[in-house]
């Protein structure tokens, strides 16, 4: 993978997607490989070359046989410094380019991240498609795109990863004698400014749908943070627990929570369904949940096990392994490998589960396509924190109900502990405290006492109410 550096940065309005355009149409032809000759010569040597634009770099690559390395670089950066740009092949690969961000009007999902980008990003850099806009890739010229690779390819945009079993100097000889020629430039690498909002937004788009489709993006913080494994596992978490409220009440198959993997990180929560306030609901809990003072170290563990699997299963390739490198080397100046990360992964404590909640899961920006009327108040209010059960006795795990405020600092003294030794009781518990209705929070604790020569092991239960009625909204 050669990695283009800038991503969204190197772009406006009217050249968003010029650099995947001009990319793509190298393909029609180069200085070495006029015509179909480009196209021929990767038919022989069995390679694919590969483009992907994206919001903090491009990545113009190729995947192919170890055999055919030499051969196939000589076409990659061809195509890379000389591409022959002539309008028949431009013209074919913006028709294809303008089908695809067409289609991608009449997509629902692709709709509300659009939707959804324009609130969140606003005055961002992000706010580009790198991708382009039907307008943007109409508008580019040929003389634009000669201008572009003049000025933009240059060698200190580029960062090259290579995986496979090809020598190092055979890679750096083959670099010298091409791309290592073009001009140096005067690209230096940032990280891009964070996107964090000042106050929780909504955008809502009319769309006669069978189904409302929410989606919120929430800042997180740079990839480069101490607290970035932290944020990565709160979202895994908020994942679960988004989807499986959601789906155990039958309000959609569709739910859950992502990293938006990018330098400036942040989130997405969504939601496809036919009851949206229900969903909001949910999701609020869940947030007020991971950043009150309940989550325990056995659900962590589940959370994080899960995480890791998902990590390692969306990174098995060879293209997953150079983005880990690249990764790495941008966002910390190392060559951290997959494991590193992972077991960066297993260190998070619940307690910084709960810091990254409390830091960064607020101020929303909120995308809601379908029926406008349906907008859910919840989504610009957050959760109503619900009185806690004053001079209730709770003596009964199944009477259980949640109460929280989305104020952590606020007081609060705790009632009526519930302790129940049962396995199967024990099981109840959990399940009731973890997926029990309402807005609130719930610590729940191990603990053990003897029992004749054994240790028992059971759980507690704490319900919490607020002592001060001012944190209560």
């Amino acid at each position: 993978n050669l990695y283009l550096l800038g991503g969204a940065r190197q772009i406006d309005e009217r050249t968003a997607g010029i650099e995947p355009l001009l990319l793509r149409a190298s393909w029609g032809g180069t200085r070495d490989y006029p015509g179909p000759a480009s196209v021929e010569a990767e038919v022989r040597t069995g390679s694919r070359m590969i483009v992907s634009a994206g919001p903090d770099w491009s990545i113009f690559g190729f995947r192919g046989l170890v055999e055919e390395f030499d051969s196939t670089w000589a076409l990659f950066a061809n195509r890379l410094m000389y591409p022959t740009l002539d309008s028949a092949s431009v013209e074919l690969t913006r028709s294809k380019m303008l089908r695809s961000a067409r289609a991608a009007e009449d997509d629902p999902d692709v709709m509300v991240q659009s939707l959804a980008a324009s609130l969140a990003f606003a005055g961002h850099p992000y706010a580009h498609d790198v991708s382009g806009t039907v307008t943007s890739l109409s508008g580019i010229t040929i003389e634009d795109l000669r201008t572009y690779l003049d000025e933009q390819i240059v060698s200190s945009r580029m960062l090259l990863v290579i995986v496979g079993d090809v020598a190092r100097e055979r890679v750096e000889a083959s670099v010298r004698q091409t791309i290592g020629r073009l001009p140096r430039g005067d690209y230096v690498w940032e990280f891009p400014p964070t996107w964090v909002a000042d106050s929780t937004s909504v955008r809502a788009q009319q769309r006669q749908l069978p189904t409302n489709y929410i989606l919120g993006y929430l800042a997180g913080p740079h990839a480069s943070s101490a607290d970035y494994p932290d944020f990565r596992v709160a979202v895994a978490v908020l994942s679960g627990i988004i989807h499986s409220r959601i789906r155990e009440e039958g309000l959609s198959y569709a739910a859950g929570a992502w990293v938006l993997d990018r330098a400036a990180s942040g989130a997405a929560v969504y939601v496809s369904t036919t009851e949206p306030g229900e969903s909001a609901r949910i999701i609020n809990s869940a947030i007020n949940r991971l950043q009150g003072d309940y989550f325990q170290g056995a659900a962590l563990e589940r959370w994080a096990k899960g995480s890791i699997i998902d990590y390692y299963t969306s990174n098995e390739t060879n293209q997953a392994q150079a983005d880990i490198l690249a990764r790495a080397y941008l966002y910390r100046d190392e060559l951290a490998t997959a494991e590193d990360y992972v077991n960066e992964l297993r260190g998070v404590e619940p307690h910084d589960v709960r810091g990254a909640a409390e830091r960064y899961f607020k101020n929303i920006q909120y995308a809601f396509l379908g029926d406008p009327t349906a907008v859910p108040q919840r989504l610009t209010t957050g959760s109503t924190a619900t009185e806690g059960p004053v001079g209730q006795t709770i003596t009964d795990y199944r009477q259980i109900r949640l109460y929280t405020t989305r104020r952590p600092q606020c007081p609060y003294v705790q009632m009526h502990p519930i302790e129940v030794w049962n396995p199967r009781e024990a099981s109840d518990l959990q399940r009731a405290v973890f997926n029990e209705g309402g807005d609130g929070a719930i610590r729940i604790e191990q603990v053990q006492r003897q029992s004749g020569s054994r240790i028992e092991v059971g759980w507690k239960a704490v319900v919490i109410r607020f002592s001060d009625p001012e944190c209560t909204y």
